[in-house]
């Protein structure tokens, strides 16, 4: 455990304090090997300070993509985050914890599915767009919860939210993730056909896309 006066320490403070620092790679090493470190940069995702609390999040972000058994045991924390009514602190909680299914063998988040796409409709943009992203990523490791999530992102183009379109766009990257593992493909391609000609150019050629790769349309 490093002591807080030790100068490796005090400099990777320095580093977490800094705009558009590229050198991150020392706090990564320093959170895989010291669990009280983890912990205050955990802590520094609700910090006041924009940078600290963004640079704690790359940090951890990326230790869920490469070492998520080292974040599995903070679960909890991360659904609480979840649940928070802060905007920032909702999508750190639904990505982490998408990354986190895949060393899920608890099957923690089954029990709460519903409460995480519920937040395909939540008030924020953000939060709703990285709830459909990280379908995708659960979906493919959750293979026996694909139908469920399935018609989650169906049903993305009925939520009310000003700008669903680009939710739906990320809906569709998600579908296309799995797509070869789902059942019935024809309500998928359906669902993407009426989204060729949406006002929003980005789902529109997601849309094209995937259909290009999928059929012969």
């Amino acid at each position: 455990m490093i002591d807080k006066g030790d100068p490796l320490f005090i400099n990777i403070h320095k580093i977490l304090e800094q705009k558009n620092t590229g050198n991150l790679d020392k706090v990564y090493d320093l959170a895989i090997s010291d669990r009280n470190f983890l912990k205050e940069l955990m802590d520094g995702l609700t910090s006041e300070n924009e940078t600290y609390r963004y640079n704690c999040y790359k940090v951890i972000e990326n230790m869920s993509e490469e070492v998520p058994l080292k974040l599995y045991t903070e679960w909890e924390f991360f659904h609480e985050l979840m649940k928070s009514n802060n905007s920032f602190h909702q999508m750190i909680g639904v990505t982490i914890l998408a990354n986190l299914t895949v060393v899920d063998d608890d099957e923690k988040f089954d029990e709460i599915i519903d409460e995480y796409f519920c937040l395909l409709d939540a008030r924020s943009l953000v939060t709703a767009r990285y709830v459909a992203i990280g379908a995708g990523t659960i979906a493919q490791v959750k293979p026996a919860l694909q139908e469920k999530i399935t018609k989650w992102l169906l049903n993305t183009e009925k939520i009310h939210h000003k700008n669903h379109e680009l939710i739906v766009g990320d809906a569709i990257e998600s579908l296309d993730t799995y797509y070869s593992e789902i059942r019935n493909q024809k309500k998928i391609i359906t669902f993407v056909k009426r989204h060729l000609k949406t006002d929003s150019p980005k789902t529109a050629k997601r849309a094209k896309k995937f259909l290009d790769k999928y059929t012969n349309i």
